[in-house]
């Protein structure tokens, strides 16, 4: 995990770098040079939505996402082994689904053939969310084989 780990960081740096680099160029050609490149915001829109769903991956991974703890702290159900195993349960069936429905919506983009303005097929949006999803499944997984190794 330690490798895919690394994969994702400097993935998630490459595509900061891209997306600062293209708004920059768009920047500069808009106001510098009064023309605007038709096709770098789809691509910086896209690549914002591979951030989000390889970062949710990464934030879960490191234990760095939001959580409401109002209950937590209040009622001791919410902090118990019990609430845990549910929770992890819960999360994982909602990810596994997510992964199926994106990956039947990729291969229907993937199938129709459809590009936005800039070429850059429609199911590379898709694939973000089968991505997304492998990786926080896999997490699921490894939080559930530590938290519950003999059952």
């Amino acid at each position: 995990m330690t490798m895919l780990k690394k994969i994702e960081e400097y993935f998630i740096i490459f595509i900061f770098a891209v997306i600062i680099l293209l708004v920059f160029t768009q920047v500069i050609s808009r106001y510098i040079l009064k023309e605007s490149l038709s096709s770098s915001e789809e691509i910086v829109r896209y690549l914002f939505v591979w951030l989000t769903f390889i970062g949710i991956a990464f934030a879960f991974h490191n234990s760095s996402h939001i959580k409401i703890t109002v209950l937590s702290d209040k009622v001791k159900f919410f902090n118990s082994r019990l609430y845990q195993f549910i929770y992890l349960i819960i999360g994982l069936i909602f990810f596994i689904t997510l992964f199926i429905f994106s990956i039947k919506v990729t291969m229907l983009q993937h199938k129709t053939g459809q590009k936005i303005v800039s070429g850059v097929p429609t199911w590379f949006l898709g694939l973000s969310v089968v991505c997304g999803s492998i990786l926080i499944i896999l997490y699921y997984i490894k939080n559930f084989l530590k938290n519950y190794p003999d059952k």
